[in-house]
């Protein structure tokens, strides 16, 4: 999908109350939120990705279309379950 190097998501910087541990002795580690957590963000850089090659002037291949759905319609699952409503009406 990306002409250039590979480049991954964005990461959240330490002491902004938004990171999730992954130190099984932290009483506050829940392995299925960290794992929710590491798929959003997949999804989200997939999206994040192919709306940066749009915006340079590039296109997609069949296949990145086909994933680019998948990611999108991940999004909006999660997103509607956040809200409690649908997020396209």
């Amino acid at each position: 999908m990306m002409d250039g190097p590979r480049i991954g998501p964005p990461r959240l910087g330490t002491g902004d109350g938004l990171e999730i541990s992954g130190q099984r002795s932290d009483p506050h580690y829940n392995p299925l939120a960290t794992a929710s957590v590491s798929a959003l963000e997949q999804e989200l850089a997939i999206v994040l990705a192919a709306a940066d090659r749009f915006a340079r002037g590039y296109g997609l291949v069949w296949d990145d279309y086909d994933r680019l759905h998948e990611a999108h319609q991940h999004l909006i699952r999660v997103l509607a379950q956040l809200r409690g409503q649908e997020v396209l009406q």
